[in-house]
């Protein structure tokens, strides 16, 4: 996406501090997950979905009364977008979000004002903040929840400008992660707003 500058020091390595930074992400997502039984509810749907494609092409009786294949097939979608797409990828996401900037401000770190400019931590901290400010917003009620395409869009928009300068990259683990997060959360609205079509 962008390219590293020449004069970046070593990055760090991955050690423990990092590890046990990664478990409480770990935990968080978890947390989340049990508190909204997605656990529980999976094996349910899994059998759900693959009795359901299977009669889908045909290699089982049909069972859907009053369904038609194409509304059998939507449902089928939106669940799997709903529980991989969302539940699953917003909780993991959530722990990533939170521990990335934590990580990066470990020592042995760049300077500041190389640490502002990385793409990875920049796009952790929007995020927090973002989600700050519709959390506040909505609270009171100046906004409501259709105005997570906003969101959506300003995450799109924020994207490709962290690719241009004065932006850089670190060819490190950590400034991948936060890089990988913010395409995470892509995916997520992405899958939201796609839900709210099928």
């Amino acid at each position: 996406m962008n390219a590293p500058l020449e004069k970046d020091p070593a990055p760090r390595r991955f050690n423990v501090g990092d590890g046990l930074i990664l478990i409480t992400a770990f935990a968080l997502t978890m947390s989340v997950l049990r508190s909204g039984e997605w656990f529980e509810r999976l094996p349910g749907r899994v059998s759900f979905w693959a009795e359901a494609v299977s009669e889908l092409v045909d290699a089982s009786p049909w069972s859907f009364y009053g369904m038609s294949r194409r509304e059998a097939a939507r449902m089928v979608v939106a669940q799997v977008v709903d529980e991989l797409l969302i539940e699953l990828l917003c909780s993991v996401l959530l722990g990533l979000t939170l521990v990335q900037p934590l990580m990066r401000l470990r020592s042995p770190r760049p300077m500041f004002r190389e640490l502002v400019r990385q793409s990875g931590f920049v796009v952790c901290l929007a995020v927090i903040v973002g989600t700050i400010i519709f959390i506040d917003l909505g609270s009171l009620a100046i906004i409501d929840d259709s105005l997570v395409l906003v969101q959506a869009a300003v995450l799109l928009l924020l994207w490709p400008i962290l690719g241009l300068p004065p932006w850089h990259s670190e060819a490190s683990w950590i400034d991948r992660l936060g890089r990988a997060v913010g395409w995470g959360w892509i995916v997520a609205t992405a899958s939201v707003t796609a839900l709210g079509f099928l």
